[in-house]
């Protein structure tokens, strides 16, 4: 019994380790264990997942925070391997997260704290257990995945590639991601992000501007189309009252038109938008462009990104060099 203690308080105390090696009691009596561990301080449970598997938490009266494992065959199968602490959520379902006709246990994490920072997990539970990915959202609130009758769901969410890029938290500018699993990880999705035209919003918001709204999903009134015409001409105007120097007041808002361009497919209009909306400042815009791509890099989809608009992220950034 000491020995079971001495596990518990290893795995629960120390840094993390190998899951698969921590030997525990068959599930339904781990719980009185932790209780005893946790000597008042925390109560636990455990969902029973099927297929032998069970989701098992302890939660911790002190700042509401949670641990959870997975546990299968008297072993914990999964620990968290960062900071385990905050809240998790079992995101619906039942869903098949990667399309093989099996039933996958998809939960969220939300670790606390300003600013920080949701990650969404994915198990395969049948047959045998594995680790089918996550996705790295970052700041905002935990959203849910979205079904599709054709294709696996798709989860969407806000990229924070430029948060406090030249403004604060709130006033930063991006731009939403839609990601699904292919190939073996959660990648951003050609077919959902594509818009028909220039400036519009991507395929997603609008095949599924319903559900969206449905869900309360922040993507179903921020994602709209963009008259790339009408405010080219805008931003030149405002440039035009000021020929010494361009401010971020009108920098910004034509970095969000490029974002959206590049966000959409069309990567290969951003020189012609900045042309046309600053036609005497061919200078100043490149900096601003050679400053933009450099952020976006900070994104988890810049490698989907590029791919999205045929290489031309890339083909952008070695024509145009790095900032000074």
């Amino acid at each position: 019994m000491r020995r079971l203690w001495l596990v518990l308080f290893l795995l629960l105390a120390a840094p993390p380790i190998q899951a698969k090696e921590a030997q525990i009691p068959p599930a339904g009596t781990n719980v009185a264990i932790f209780r005893d561990w946790a000597d008042g301080q925390a109560s636990a449970d455990e969902v029973d997942l099927g297929e032998g598997y069970f989701l098992s938490t302890v939660e911790l009266e002190k700042g509401g925070s949670q641990l959870l494992f997975i546990l299968g065959g008297g072993q914990v199968l999964w620990a968290p391997d960062q900071d385990p602490y905050g809240r998790w959520e079992i995101m619906g379902g039942p869903w098949d997260v990667d399309g093989d006709g099996a039933v996958d246990l998809v939960f969220s994490h939300w670790s606390g704290g300003a600013h920080c920072c949701v990650t969404v997990h994915a198990f395969r539970l049948s047959p045998g257990f594995e680790v089918l990915g996550t996705i790295t959202q970052g700041d905002g609130d935990p959203q849910y995945l979205i079904p599709r009758d054709d294709a696996p769901p798709f989860y969407v969410h806000w990229d924070n590639a430029f948060a406090y890029w030249r403004a604060s938290f709130a006033g930063s500018i991006g731009e939403f991601a839609a990601v699904s699993f292919k190939d073996g990880r959660f990648a951003l999705d050609p077919t959902l992000m594509r818009a028909s035209n220039p400036g519009e919003a991507p395929a997603f918001a609008r095949a599924y501007s319903d559900a969206l709204r449905g869900m309360d999903h922040p993507a179903a009134e921020a994602v709209e189309d963009m008259d790339m015409d009408a405010t080219a001409d805008e931003l030149a105007a405002q440039a035009a009252e000021n020929p010494t120097e361009l401010g971020d007041e009108v920098l910004m808002p034509a970095a969000q038109v490029m974002l959206r361009l590049i966000y959409t497919g069309y990567a290969d209009r951003v020189e012609g938008f900045l042309a046309t909306a600053f036609p005497e400042r061919p200078v100043d815009t490149t900096g601003f462009l050679q400053e933009l791509l450099k952020q976006l890099e900070h994104s988890p989809y810049f490698a989907d990104l590029d791919a999205l608009n045929d290489g031309e992220l890339s083909a952008l950034k070695e024509r145009l060099g790095e900032p000074e």
